[in-house]
């Protein structure tokens, strides 16, 4: 039994090892398939390239669909072409018909998952005829790929380009060296390492994201072009490895681990003319002349409140109570982004003629992640009103402003110069996280073209003309070093250690200014896993670390609750007895509010994979969403605050967590704003917005 144990080992050890010559073609049908199993993002980009009629999209997908997976067969045809004498599993006679097949079914793989994935999204979707056509073009790109593939010396004879097809038998299958391939072979790989190099120069032109190329092109398209040229790039190291015996793509990394001590690109902004790469220097640090710009500097949050306040009751004669508002906006990408934004729109548009409209009502809002970029996305809407008028109502703005693809900027930033920065001793380009940052002050200035407040205005900009009329931003971070939250809002400047108010936080614009701009401010709460990098800043003389990074808020909390809880303490001992204090908590998930409250009552099945390996993991992330359960719950036992909760029901279509949404996904959730269906639950949202506007019309 040892005997066919050891004689199964030795083939499954020699078919790894053919596949290690070919890893890199493996890489693309490998990285694809993962992404559209897994990733719900990108499923839904692929929904919105079809229902949205993004012909431009369609077109370069199917391009580079194809040119992706002639890459794959390509190279890893190449490769096996080969015989190296450090890997005894390149010798033609070892499993040969494998060598044969495997090129051709990776390549027509590549195209022919992507229009699997485009089909099974029809039964699901209203735009039917329209992804329809997507899965006919894509699948008609996969029966050419197969066609080329299986038919190209025909094809090239036919066509009169025979002198670029090698004949069947002068193809030899145990070369020693590269020269030795057939000039066309060689004359293809010239081409695609000029291509590289060309790409590489274009996505680090700023010009070329200004002018929206990537845009046009799609973040599935740009994925697709990237991995195509790393197949060709990683095959080269592969075929060096293995004809010069030496570990490369060891040296590689043990190089791009050692260039990391010192090549951080991922500076936050601290002005709009502020670069994310340089060398790591005081110089690069806010003077105090920037920490002092703030217009609301040398203010508490009680001493504000207090101006805030009196404001509001000289426009309540007698002595009934006032609605104050805490808005708590959850993180979720750009669902949690738009879900913010058209709430609170929908509220001010509802109430503008009153005179005293909803904003009004709202002290603060604490954001987290995406429910930040919303939360700032409104309420510089509010300002920008103040001193231009505008036609639009807010939601009607806010919703042209987040119909825009944010990720291909994004995308192309992360697959081109952020990943050569790796490999680079010191900073010397932008990071993907600026990428981000300018995708939303593009779409901001698509819709307010001529108008003084930009995204590239200063966070401090918002409050510079009426600042009462403008709710307060508490955008919620996570400092990497000390697991502690970091809060940006516009009164810590003139506080090295910030407000009392908040317990253990690290004030962000007490060591780094409020004159960053405003995409910077919203972003910077919104840094999460990998998309967005973690954002460096300099803290000087607090205690700790000097230089700190800052991630994603929701890491510590992600409903923002904590700190509307501890706003609203700070409110409820200076409001006096007509303070009506409500905390609205917007969260963006599309399940019933009982789901996670109620989630440790349920029943879980005794089986776990690897429990022994996962639970510590499972625990610690499991704790995230734990944590911001609880303080939601705290805020609705607290006896002196009234907590309401806008909340989206399930939709049709899964609402996934990124930052580009199809037009099917926004529209399932603004219809929930004015109409509940018959198929929801009480407590929609569009019966709580209702109550909270009578609420406030009352007055």
């Amino acid at each position: 039994m040892m005997g066919r144990v050891h004689r199964v080992w030795l083939r499954i050890r020699s078919l790894l090892a053919v596949l290690a010559i070919v890893r890199f073609s493996l890489l693309i049908p490998a990285a694809l398939a993962a992404t559209l199993i897994v990733s719900d993002q990108m499923v839904d980009i692929l929904r919105a390239v079809g229902e949205d009629r993004r012909v431009r999209a369609i077109l370069f997908l199917c391009l580079t669909s194809a040119g992706a997976g002639l890459a794959v067969w390509y190279t890893a045809r190449t490769m096996l072409r080969f015989c190296f004498d450090s890997n005894p599993a390149s010798d033609p006679a070892v499993y040969p018909r494998l060598k044969r097949v495997l090129p051709r079914a990776l390549g027509i793989a590549v195209p022919g998952m992507l229009a699997l994935r485009v089909a099974l999204l029809t039964p699901s979707s209203p735009a039917l005829p329209r992804l329809n056509a997507f899965a006919i073009a894509l699948a008609t790109v996969t029966a050419l790929v197969a066609i080329y593939i299986g038919a190209r010396r025909e094809i090239a004879r036919r066509t009169g380009l025979a002198a670029l097809a090698v004949p069947e038998a002068q193809e030899k299958r145990n070369l020693a060296h590269w020269r030795e391939l057939p000039e066309p072979t060689l004359a293809v790989f010239w081409v695609v390492l000029a291509a590289n190099l060309i790409m590489m120069a274009l996505f680090t032109w700023p010009a070329f994201y200004a002018a929206g190329i990537p845009v046009a092109l799609g973040a599935p398209a740009i994925l697709l072009l990237a991995l195509a040229l790393l197949a060709f790039s990683g095959s080269t190291l592969v075929y060096a490895a293995n004809h010069y015996a030496l570990p490369i793509l060891t040296m590689l990394a043990l190089w791009a681990a050692l260039c990391s001590v010192d090549n951080d690109n991922h500076m936050v902004r601290v002005t709009a003319e502020s670069r994310s790469h340089g060398f790591m220097t005081r110089e690069k640090t806010p003077d105090a002349q920037l920490l002092k710009a703030a217009q609301l500097d040398g203010m508490t949050l009680a001493s504000y409140f207090q101006e805030w306040w009196t404001e509001l009751q000289h426009s309540y004669p007698g002595d009934g109570p006032i609605p104050v508002f805490i808005v708590a906006a959850e993180g979720g990408g750009l669902r949690a982004a738009y879900w913010t934004a058209v709430v609170l729109a929908e509220l001010e548009d509802r109430t503008r003629g009153t005179g005293m409209p909803f904003s009004r009502h709202v002290f603060a809002i604490s954001g987290v992640s995406g429910g930040s970029v919303g939360a700032t996305l409104f309420d510089a809407s509010l300002a920008a009103r103040l001193r231009q008028t505008s036609s639009l109502s807010h939601r009607e703005e806010l919703e042209r402003v987040l119909c825009g693809d944010f990720l291909s900027d994004t995308f192309g930033y992360a697959l081109f110069p952020d990943l050569l920065q790796r490999l680079l001793p010191i900073p010397v380009v932008s990071d993907r996280a600026i990428a981000l940052e300018r995708s939303f002050e593009r779409a901001w200035s698509a819709q307010h073209r001529g108008q003084a407040l930009q995204l590239t205005s200063a966070f401090h900009e918002l409050w510079a003309t009426e600042p009462h009329r403008v709710p307060l931003l508490f955008l919620n971070s996570t400092v990497v070093e000390t697991g502690q939250r970091a809060i940006n809002y516009p009164l810590a400047s003139a506080f090295p250690q910030g407000d009392a108010s908040f317990a253990d936080t690290l004030p962000v614009g007490s060591v780094v200014g409020t004159a960053m701009p405003l995409s910077t401010a919203a972003l910077l709460s919104a840094r999460f896993t990998y998309v967005s990098p973690a954002g460096l800043i300099d803290t000087r003389d607090t205690a700790g670390p000097r230089w700190k990074r800052l991630v994603d808020g929701g890491y510590f909390d992600n409903s923002g609750a904590t700190t509307a809880q501890e706003l609203a303490r700070g409110l409820l001992e200076s409001g006096g007895p007509r303070l009506r204090l409500i905390v609205l908590h917007l969260p963006n998930a599309p399940e019933p509010p009982s789901a996670r409250l109620n989630a440790k009552h349920k029943t879980y099945s005794r089986l776990e994979f690897l429990s022994e390996v996962f639970a510590p993991v499972q625990t610690l992330l499991n704790t995230r969403g734990a944590r911001g359960t609880q303080a939601v719950s705290y805020l609705g036992r607290e006896h002196a605050v009234e907590l309401l909760r806008i909340q989206p029901q399930r939709n049709p279509v899964n609402a996934p967590l990124g930052w580009v949404l199809s037009a099917q996904v926004r529209h399932d959730l603004s219809a929930q704003l004015v109409g509940c269906g018959s198929s929801v639950a009480a407590g929609c949202a569009h019966e709580e917005i209702d109550k909270l506007v009578s609420l406030l019309h009352s007055r």
